[in-house]
């Protein structure tokens, strides 16, 4: 709301749970993905924080985060609404709105 934007279906209506989920889902695989790897470190008594020798999968998702850095970035430069692959994915769209236009449109949920 602070930046005037407002996060909105490919149609503009309002975004469902599932889109957003789907919009963040780079996110949550990666922070899932680093749990799994982190977690039998913490538990068999292996500071974390300390340096370390980084793994084969620690480069990995290295690159695998800048590439998908970089393919956000060439799709959000390569179309006009400026979306960006993961609005693709969840099918949303991202809206520049005035500070009286930021709520996403109402719909009836009792008629449902």
């Amino acid at each position: 709301m602070y930046c005037k934007v407002i996060v909105l279906d490919i149609s503009e209506g309002r975004l469902s749970f599932r889109q957003a989920a789907l919009r963040n889902i780079f996110g949550i695989a990666g922070f899932a993905l680093g749990l799994t790897m982190t977690i039998p470190h913490i538990i068999h008594g292996v500071d974390v924080t300390a340096d370390v020798n980084l793994t084969r999968a620690d480069y990995i998702l290295a690159y695998f985060g800048i590439a998908l850095f970089g393919v956000e970035l060439i799709t959000m430069f390569t179309n006009t609404k400026r979306r960006s692959l993961h609005d693709f994915i969840a099918g949303s769209v991202v809206i520049r709105k005035t500070p009286k236009s930021l709520q996403a449109p109402d719909t009836d949920f009792a008629a449902s």
